[in-house]
């Protein structure tokens, strides 16, 4: 994806000197090519920014600029002009090629407002004081908790020799369950369009905030990546395991101790991170998963609450 540009200024056309208020390809009083300028993609199509574009009016202008374009209509033009046709043919190409793609679009026109989005996607390259963990639904990430809970009941399993068909059955349903989620993100990124071009300003940030997290789901499922390529995709924050053994029938769920541990833990990470705590279904295993935006605090509050869990129920 191509890096969002700055507003257009107003520019003099080079050959007649008349002001042109918006990027624009040709002068629109001589006619001229004019050379790239700042601005964004609608600009180069003379359209408004908005999600919901026509694309048949789109494809229609591309050919029309593309034409006019051409390397042979400026076969006895100057040098300069001859360089500007390639520059500004670049800029169209890029330009259409974003504006068709709905995610693309959607993507680009959020950054155009603001959103930090991009490599957010696959969890990478994140900024070191960026602690917003609403960039993904918190249903997607219970969901990628599950996962990686029934994945490591099934290594468990595995690995003591043992077949599970109830195990699973129960990964099956789980992944099934993410896979809906990803949808309907179609429909509910539609609905956010909607939401932003004919909303007043309140309505347009709620829907861009919704849309930002809508991408992460919606760039998962074009990828069609494999269920660990999904997991490993989602996982914004280091993510820390440990496996508690306890003794048979231990009642962990009651232990105000434990409980404490937990909710010091989710007080301690605040927005940028969770907690979540899970009985094996094969064995007399407590699983305790914490995740935060630096690795040595998920370690931190993951050994401190099992530390809880073998003092009580071991």
């Amino acid at each position: 994806m191509p890096n969002a540009l700055d507003s257009a200024v107003p520019v003099a056309c080079w050959s007649c000197h008349v002001a042109q208020n918006d990027l624009t390809l040709f002068c629109s009083h001589c006619s001229k090519i004019q050379p790239a300028t700042p601005g964004d993609y609608f600009h180069v199509f003379g359209l408004e920014r908005a999600f919901q574009i026509d694309l048949e009016a789109l494809e229609n202008t591309f050919h029309r600029l593309s034409r006019k374009l051409h390397p042979d209509r400026f076969a006895r033009a100057t040098e300069q002009e001859r360089e500007w046709s390639l520059a500004d043919t670049a800029l169209l190409n890029d330009a259409y090629r974003t504006l068709k793609d709905p995610l693309h679009r959607t993507e680009y026109l959020l950054k155009l407002e603001g959103a930090e989005i991009g490599e957010q996607h696959a969890g990478k390259n994140r900024k070191g004081d960026d602690k917003d963990f609403s960039r993904v639904p918190a249903d997607l990430l219970e969901e990628v908790f599950e996962l990686n809970m029934q994945l490591e009941e099934m290594r468990a399993a595995r690995k003591m020799g043992e077949a599970d068909p109830q195990l699973q059955a129960d990964l099956e349903s789980a992944k099934k369950k993410f896979d809906d989620m990803r949808d309907v993100v179609d429909v509910d990124l539609r609905r956010q369009w909607r939401l932003w071009d004919e909303g007043d300003a309140a309505a347009r940030e709620a829907a861009k905030t919704a849309m930002v997290a809508l991408l992460v789901l919606a760039a998962m499922k074009r990828s069609g990546r494999s269920l660990a390529e999904l997991l490993e995709g989602v996982t914004l924050f280091p993510q820390t395991l440990i496996n508690v053994r306890m003794r048979p029938g231990a009642d962990w769920k009651s232990s105000n101790a434990i409980k404490q541990a937990i909710g010091d833990a989710e007080r301690a990470l605040g927005s940028a991170g969770r907690v979540l705590i899970r009985a094996s279904g094969t064995e007399p295993v407590l699983r305790v998963m914490v995740e935060a935006e630096r690795a040595p605090d998920a370690l931190q509050h993951a050994e401190s609450i099992a530390r809880v869990v073998k003092e009580v129920a071991a």
